[in-house]
């Protein structure tokens, strides 16, 4: 995530990803060293019509696993990855 473009990763692209059919949406923000996740929610209310909205968000420190809800048993902890921060500030 980069700092200028927080708003628009965290609030806009949510609701094109929602639209769209998005099941998990991950932010990894270097900044912070942790990673945000968002996963969609299809629940019947009582006109049974059904609704998709996003969870509250589960923010996992870059040392944490990360558990994948769409691929089961996939974890990933973004500390393990080969990256420098610079490059993706």
């Amino acid at each position: 995530m980069s700092p200028s473009n927080r708003k628009n990763d965290t609030e806009l692209k949510l609701a094109v990803y929602r639209e769209a059919g998005v099941e998990e949406y991950w932010i990894v923000d270097p900044e912070h060293e942790c990673t945000y996740v968002r996963v969609i929610t299809d629940e019947e209310n009582s006109d049974h019509k059904h609704s998709k909205y996003y969870l509250p968000e589960k923010v996992y420190p870059f040392d944490t696993p990360v558990p994948s809800h769409i691929f089961t048993g996939l974890n990933i902890r973004i500390a393990d990855l080969d990256y420098k921060i610079d490059d993706l500030l």
